[in-house]
């Protein structure tokens, strides 16, 4: 498996990179690609690329889905409950 590729842990929850839980979590917050990208110094081209990564994890096809995802495996509150 690559460096970097998400697996499910033990309990079958999705296991994201830390880049990829900071993005999942902006992206629960609401802010844009854009703005993530200038929020974590990235360019926008590899926001899209970590959050497709996600979307497969989770299974599915867009922002709203993924956010509907991620609070139902109670990741949501948690990572919406970090730094910010």
């Amino acid at each position: 498996r690559p460096a970097g590729a998400l697996t499910l842990g033990e309990d079958g929850a999705p296991t994201l990179t830390p880049r990829q839980q900071e993005i999942a979590t902006l992206l629960l917050r609401g802010h844009s690609n854009k703005e993530i990208a200038v929020r974590l110094g990235l360019a926008e081209i590899t926001v899209k690329t970590h959050l497709s990564a996600i979307f497969r994890l989770l299974g599915v096809v867009n922002r709203t889905q993924a956010v509907g995802a991620l609070r139902r495996l109670g990741l949501g509150q948690a990572m919406e409950d970090g730094p910010h």
